[in-house]
């Protein structure tokens, strides 16, 4: 008996997980199938948000790792991007931005960790297992989002706020560079989740 009560109630439970689904699916298609104004009339009373990793290598000057000049290789780190939309005013739209750095976990699986790790010291070993953030960064809201492109390789966001001033503009630190690939993620979901463009400065 207490069996079958419990089979009924998975059985119950994953019917109602993929009805929940299936109707998050089906609000988030015809949300992305609205034009771009009604888009923009639905976010107006929500606040959304979205994030973005990139696995990428950084010098070990570029983020403060104390004795940087004993480390022989670039160190492999995650950046996080995350963006948040606030609730819409009568203004226009502003966002509020947060990046972090950390060490990559899978720096211990690297050649370049099995070459070097014998040249670290217990110090340089206790820096490579901090959890969390080595990096932080907040960003004032903005109502703008846009990126600049100082080299080839490398593109930086850039934050502009209400106004025409060169300081009503914020640009990203240099530790949260990005490649095409973060731009494209980044792009698409500013156009899907809030309904915004991201331009070049």
């Amino acid at each position: 008996m207490a069996n079958t009560y419990l089979i009924t109630n998975m059985h119950n439970s994953i019917e109602e997980r993929e009805k929940e689904q299936g109707q998050r699916r089906f609000r988030s298609k015809v949300f992305l199938g609205l034009p771009r104004d009604a888009k923009c009339a639905v976010l107006k009373h929500t606040a959304a948000r979205f994030e973005v990793t990139c696995r990428t290598r950084v010098g070990p000057e570029e983020i403060s790792i104390p004795n940087w000049w004993r480390w022989p290789y670039e160190i492999p780190v995650l950046v996080r991007y995350e963006f948040r939309l606030l609730p819409r005013r009568a203004c226009g739209p502003e966002m509020i931005a947060r990046f972090t750095l950390c060490l990559d976990p899978e720096i211990k699986q690297s050649e370049d960790w099995h070459k070097n790790s014998r040249l670290m010291t217990p110090a340089d070993h206790a820096i490579l297992d901090l959890q969390g953030a080595w990096l932080a960064h907040e960003f004032a809201p903005f109502s703008q989002l846009r990126f600049d492109e100082p080299s080839p390789l490398s593109k930086l966001f850039c934050f502009q706020r209400r106004g025409d001033q060169q300081e009503d503009t914020e640009v990203a630190p240099w530790w949260s560079r990005f490649d095409d690939d973060v731009l494209k993620q980044v792009r698409q979901k500013m156009d899907t989740v809030f309904g915004l463009p991201l331009s070049r400065f």
